[in-house]
């Protein structure tokens, strides 16, 4: 009889155990994406901001970043004609801002505000000096994570480029998303002890 009460009460212990490491899996699944906050989006003024209204125009958002970089250290080759160099450098953090305006009937009015940092990323430069002229070309590339007051979160990429023969532009990658209430997740990790509770009590009659 101790035996079975003893394999009933492990069982039971098995549950709750899958049912707080599936919690995570369970959530994710619950994951409401913003569509119109997720996809590509093109920036503006040197490659670190950008804005877009949703679909219906009854929202506006935007996002601007402050990667920490150094100049890439340059290599380079030259030959009678030209000189060509090129380097990379690490983005190694920094910040991202954002703002979210709500269109009210007459004025677009704030809704949430939005703070992130930098994960990381890379710089590449090349450089080309032929015939006394200098062209540069500089590629940014860096990876952001970060919440809004409203409590929607936003993952992103970053690709901006910079060329001294033309303007800078970037792209913007991102995926925004809600996720459930995290009460929902005690209550699962709650209704599985209680399970065990149960279980327990009724071996032991």
């Amino acid at each position: 009889m101790y035996g079975i009460r003893r394999r009933t009460f492990l069982v039971a212990l098995a549950v709750v155990v899958a049912l707080v490491l599936l919690a995570p899996t369970i959530a994710r699944a619950d994951i409401s994406i913003i569509p119109w906050m997720t996809g590509g989006f093109y920036g503006w003024d040197w490659g670190f901001s950008m804005g877009a209204p949703s679909y219906d125009g009854q929202w506006v958002f935007g996002f601007d970043a402050s990667p920490e970089y150094s100049k890439p250290t340059m290599t380079w080759e030259c030959d009678e004609y030209l000189c060509y160099g090129q380097g990379r450098s690490s983005i190694d953090g920094g910040g991202v801002g954002g703002y979210l305006w709500r269109w009210d009937g007459s004025n677009y009015v704030y809704e949430a505000g939005y703070t992130g940092v930098v994960t990381g990323g890379s710089v590449y430069g090349q450089e080309w000096i032929y015939a006394g002229e200098d062209h540069r070309w500089t590629q940014f590339s860096f990876d952001f994570t970060g919440t809004w007051t409203n409590g929607w979160h936003t993952d992103g990429n970053v690709y901006a480029s910079w060329s001294s023969d033309s303007n800078p532009y970037s792209q913007w990658a991102l995926f925004t998303y809600a996720t459930p209430e995290p009460s929902a997740l005690l209550n699962l990790a709650s209704g599985g002890l209680g399970l065990a509770g149960f279980v327990r009590r009724k071996t032991m009659l």
